[in-house]
């Protein structure tokens, strides 16, 4: 009887933790109005709390393009959590071939507010390299539902002024060849002639070069530093405090259960 009783007990503690564990979902055609196929990472949170919760926008650069999903997971947000990484927040991390389309994007965005408690006062973009583009060139379209974003090693298509009315953190390596330092230097000027950067972080990186800004994706300063921004602050403040440098991708991996691996 008591072995039958321990027996039960352990499966009900099996069960609580399954129906409290993060999970990772894999969406194909989802959107039948034009938006990407993505991967959704759901925070353990979201099953327990009745609140609405954040959403991170994942935008991967030219390396993980194609039509296989398993191609998104290999470095940023994903893989991070795979890694060990608590994220509490959704991501949505997308899959284009050919460059990012700020309106397909948005739609995907749709589709998952459609169906999940997703908070739209806390929705965030993220990206580098072609998603770095990705992730301005979104920001820079629909400013308004965007409550904080981050550029890594990118440049922007769009207009650059509506960056300026929105938290934005900009990083580029001296050293990057692909896509020069120029391009970032390019939008940050321009913001801040329009309001001196009242609402920028630009954080030049000394001898970086292109693919290795990828390890900042693993810190958790970044996460941090997105979910401290909320559309509904006053006045749109960015927050300074958070410091992400060459010591940050060096250390990436620190606080990763065993330091984690090395991005693939």
């Amino acid at each position: 009887m008591m072995r039958r009783l321990t027996l039960l007990l352990l499966l009900m503690v099996g069960l609580v933790a399954t129906a409290s564990a993060w999970s990772i979902q894999k969406f194909r055609n989802a959107d039948a109005t034009g938006g990407y196929n993505f991967v959704l990472y759901t925070p353990s949170q979201a099953e327990s709390d009745t609140l609405p919760q954040p959403l991170i926008i994942f935008l991967h650069g030219a390396s993980l393009s194609g039509n296989d999903l398993d191609r998104v997971e290999r470095y940023g947000p994903i893989d991070a959590v795979h890694k060990g990484l608590d994220i509490p927040a959704y991501v949505l991390a997308p899959q284009c071939s050919g460059g990012w389309k700020p309106e397909r994007v948005l739609q995907t965005l749709e589709w998952v507010e459609d169906h999940y408690r997703i908070d739209s006062t806390r929705v965030y973009v993220i990206g580098m390299s072609m998603g770095g583009y990705g992730t301005l060139d979104f920001a820079a379209s629909y400013p308004h539902l965007i409550a904080a974003a981050m550029g890594i090693c990118g440049g922007v298509n769009k207009p650059i002024d509506p960056l300026a009315t929105l938290p934005l953190w900009i990083l580029h390596g001296t050293a990057d060849r692909p896509v020069p330092i120029s391009c970032s230097e390019r939008i940050v000027n321009r913001i801040r002639a329009i309001n001196k950067g009242e609402r920028l972080i630009f954080t030049r990186l000394p001898g970086i070069n292109h693919g290795q800004p990828a390890r900042l994706f693993y810190r958790h300063e970044m996460y941090e530093w997105l979910l401290e921004h909320s559309l509904t602050d006053p006045g749109r403040p960015v927050n300074r405090r958070y410091i992400l440098n060459n010591s940050s991708i060096q250390n990436a991996y620190r606080d990763l259960p065993g330091h984690g691996r090395d991005v693939r």
